[in-house]
C-alpha cells in the first residue's frame, strides 16, 4: 500500500495557556509514548489573553444578549479551575521562556512542535483577519524565533489562534521557511498541496472538533453530556468509514487533565482499525511527495 492510500489519523492538541504545558502536555505524551505514536503540539509562544479584547467582549456579549453559535463547550473555571482561572486573568504569563523545559521534552519524545500564532493568541484570533501582511509578517517571525529557541530544531508547522487564517498568511510561511498550515476544519477533508507566490505549502486539515466553532473535540463530546463509551462508540463509526484521514483537535488543558483516559482508549481504538498515527509535518510532506508524483506521472 502506497502512502498516500494508507489510513492516518493526526492526533492535534493547540497550546494556548502555559497550563497546558504545565499539566496537560506529560499526561498526554505519556500515553502516546506507551504506545508507540507520535503527536502534534501546536504552541503559542506569547499570552494567552487580551484583557482589553474580554471587556468588550463582555460588554458586547451583554448587548447582543448571547454569543455566537458554537459546539457545547465548558467554560474557563470548569476546564482550569478558579484557581488557575484567577492566575490567568491577573498574570497573563507567556508561554515561552518559562515552558521551554517541556517544549523540549516534547521533542525528545519524538512528537513534533508547531507555532501557533504570535505574540498574543486571542488577539490573533481576534484582529489576525484585519492585518496587514508586514503585521502578520511580524508576528510569525516573533513567534518561530521564541519557539525554535526553545525547541533546539527548526519549526515548519503552522496553526492560527481560532482558526482565524489572513488572507496573506500562506505566502508568509512560505516566505519564513513553513511547509504545513493547518488552518481549515473540514470533516471531509485530506491534506492537498496549495501554491502561493512564494512556494507550496501543505493544507493539512482538521477532521475531529466540536462544530460550529471547532471546539476540542473530547471537550464538546463531554460538555454534551456523552457517556465515555458513548463518545468512542461514535469516534469508531468515524474510523471505520471509507476516509483515509482523520485528525483529531483537542487542547492539553482539558485532554491532557480532565480525559486522560479516554485518550488512551481512543487512541487503541486507532490501532486496532488499522489507522497509522502521523503528526501534521508528516502528513503535509505526504501530501506534497503525493502530489510531486501525480505532476510527473
Amino acid at each position: 500500500m502506497t502512502e498516500s492510500l494508507r489510513k492516518t489519523c493526526v492526533l492535534r492538541f493547540d497550546v494556548d495557556t502555559d497550563l497546558c504545558l504545565r499539566e496537560g502536555g506529560e499526561p498526554l505524551c505519556a500515553v502516546a509514548e506507551r504506545h508507540g505514536v507520535a503527536l502534534t503540539f501546536f504552541v503559542n509562544p506569547g499570552r494567552a489573553i487580551d484583557r482589553g479584547l474580554l471587556v468588550h467582549e463582555a460588554i458586547s456579549r451583554r448587548a447582543a444578549h448571547g454569543d455566537i453559535e458554537r459546539a457545547p463547550a465548558f467554560g474557563s473555571v470548569k476546564k482550569l479551575g478558579l484557581g488557575e482561572t484567577l492566575r490567568l486573568l491577573v498574570m497573563n504569563p507567556r508561554n515561552l521562556p518559562a515552558q521551554a523545559a517541556m517544549i523540549r521534552r516534547i521533542i525528545d519524545g519524538g512528537h513534533e512542535v508547531g507555532l501557533h500564532g504570535g505574540h498574543n493568541h486571542a488577539t490573533w484570533q481576534r484582529n489576525a483577519g484585519e492585518w496587514s501582511r508586514e503585521r502578520i509578517a511580524a508576528e510569525v517571525a516573533w513567534g518561530k524565533a521564541r519557539l525554535e529557541a526553545a525547541a533546539g530544531r527548526a519549526v515548519t508547522s503552522f496553526a492560527s489562534p481560532g482558526w482565524a487564517s489572513p488572507p496573506a498568511l500562506a505566502d508568509v510561511l512560505v516566505s519564513q521557511g513553513f511547509d504545513v498550515m493547518a488552518d481549515v476544519r473540514d470533516k471531509g477533508g485530506a491534506p492537498e498541496r496549495l501554491w502561493t507566490p512564494s512556494g507550496e505549502i501543505a493544507s493539512v486539515p482538521n477532521t475531529l472538533a466540536g462544530e460550529p466553532g471547532g471546539v476540542g473535540y473530547l471537550e464538546s463530546r463531554k460538555a454534551a453530556g456523552l457517556t465515555n463509551d458513548t463518545i468512542l462508540a461514535e469516534f469508531d463509526e468515524r474510523l471505520l468509514d471509507r476516509r483515509p484521514y482523520l485528525c483529531l483537535y483537542d487542547h492539553p488543558f482539558y485532554a491532557g487533565r480532565h480525559a486522560v483516559g479516554l485518550f488512551e482508549r481512543m487512541v487503541e481504538l486507532i490501532l486496532e482499525r488499522g489507522h497509522e498515527v502521523v503528526t501534521c509535518a508528516e502528513a503535509g510532506r505526504r501530501a506534497l511527495a503525493g502530489a510531486e508524483s501525480s505532476d510527473q506521472s
